[in-house]
């Protein structure tokens, strides 16, 4: 491989690795370099060190769960990436966070959208000293709720990209207001 000139910027480099190793091996490259990155963070703003082989697992779990993804057809994607409207009669409330460890701050955002799935509000909010991310998630399915019950929206679905949340709510026996 060439060598890498200092001032490059990253996109420079990207563009170098591309173009000398092909695509399927900057995907690899991307995946595995998250997954340092997320090590690093660990370390950093969470006090958790991670040996480098859970590093390396980490990595190649990725490097398989990206190509599976890769082997879909664009259809089968959309149809699960894509946003599915409510039932009728009903809206949906769709909740965001973003965790802020080094500032122990964090930020919580709401959306609330109707059949269509046209918005028909949206609210952010900042939090102050949280530092688990699916705590965060949970304050954002909270905060979201204090703010349509008062309106009279009881025919709800929620929607996050939590896997806890999303099953501790689907685990619910019943939900009434």
């Amino acid at each position: 491989m060439s060598q890498v000139d200092q001032s490059q910027d990253l996109f420079e480099v990207v563009m170098q690795i591309k173009r000398v190793s092909g695509k399927e091996f900057l995907g690899s490259f991307f995946t595995i370099a998250s997954s340092m990155w997320l090590s690093r963070n660990k370390k950093l703003y969470e006090g958790k060190s991670l040996n480098m082989s859970s590093t390396i697992e980490h990595a190649i779990s990725m490097l398989h769960l990206f190509k599976g993804v890769k082997t879909q057809s664009g259809s089968a994607l959309n149809s699960f990436c894509a946003w599915k409207a409510p039932p009728t009669n009903f809206l949906k409330l769709n909740v965001y966070c973003a965790t802020f460890h080094h500032l122990h701050k964090a930020r919580i955002g709401v959306v609330l959208r109707g059949q269509a799935g046209k918005v028909l509000m949206a609210a952010s909010k900042r939090e102050r000293e949280v530092a688990d991310p699916e705590i965060v998630e949970f304050l954002a399915v909270l905060r979201g709720l204090q703010l349509i019950m008062p309106m009279g929206i009881y025919h709800l679905v929620i929607e996050s990209d939590c896997l806890l949340v999303v099953s501790q709510l689907n685990d619910a026996e019943s939900i009434t207001m």
